[in-house]
């Protein structure tokens, strides 16, 4: 079942938004829409640093159309955004994007630990 909800590391807030194994695409929209709520009640630009786990969740169609749907909404209030889980194929395609899309802020890895390592110390 998809999950949202702040951690401490360090001495940083990280908002994990934890769609790992999620099979039911009902459950990451309705997730997906907490997350923007909570994002936007926060109303601070540039103020939280997020993580998405996409570990083991197939990446159709509605998951996409939801991570792109949060990426424009969530946008103006992420500091950082690390993505982990993207497995050893989409990883490197996806680093493309986010390098041609110019979100400097963003970044792919292969474990929570290094995702959390570079939030906390950046």
């Amino acid at each position: 079942m998809p999950d949202v909800k702040f951690e401490d590391h360090g001495n940083k807030k990280i908002l994990l938004i934890d769609f790992s194994n999620a099979k039911d695409s009902q459950g990451i929209v309705d997730t997906a829409e907490e997350v923007m709520r909570l994002v936007r009640s926060i109303n601070q630009q540039r103020s939280i640093r997020g993580m998405l786990d996409l570990s083991g969740t197939p990446l159709n169609k509605v998951v996409r159309e939801t991570m792109r749907k949060m990426s424009k909404n969530n946008g103006p209030y992420m500091k950082l955004v690390a993505f982990v889980g993207l497995g050893i194929l989409l990883s490197p395609l996806f680093k493309v994007l986010l390098f041609v899309s110019g979100k400097s802020n963003h970044r792919v890895f292969s474990t929570r630990h290094d995702a959390f390592d570079w939030l906390v110390g950046n």
